[in-house]
């Protein structure tokens, strides 16, 4: 499958926010790596989002798989990336928005919250 111009760009504003953000000796494919591995796990929870919509899941498990991601992603920003305290790891389950986002200390942003960047 073959990434749309749109998901290109919007793979390119992430590279580029987390780059602002990361510590100055970390190598630009370690920030493109995070970047890929922070859209996996936005589309994991995506599915897991959709899944819990339409199927109703164990909420122990679903609990457990939101908690698992968020944590990874936090990992992808502090020890990848070295950011710490600047960059904020948001999920939440509706389906029809961005269900990873990022809070930013200088406010970034590219969701209609105004609030937050969100990821997948």
């Amino acid at each position: 499958m073959s990434a749309t111009m749109k998901e290109l760009g919007s793979f390119a504003e992430l590279v580029l926010l987390l780059r602002k953000y990361a510590s100055p000796t970390v190598k630009s494919g370690v920030v493109i790596g995070a970047a890929q591995g922070l859209v996996q796990i936005g589309k994991q929870l995506h599915r897991q989002a959709e899944k819990e919509c339409n199927e109703g899941v164990d909420e122990t498990k679903s609990e457990k798989v939101w908690q698992d991601a968020e944590e990874t992603a936090r990992a992808f920003l502090t020890g990848n990336l070295g950011i710490n305290g600047t960059v904020k790891v948001i999920t939440q389950g509706d389906p029809r928005g961005f269900v990873l986002r990022l809070r930013c200390r200088d406010g970034e942003t590219n969701s209609w919250d105004g609030e937050t960047f969100g990821i997948v």
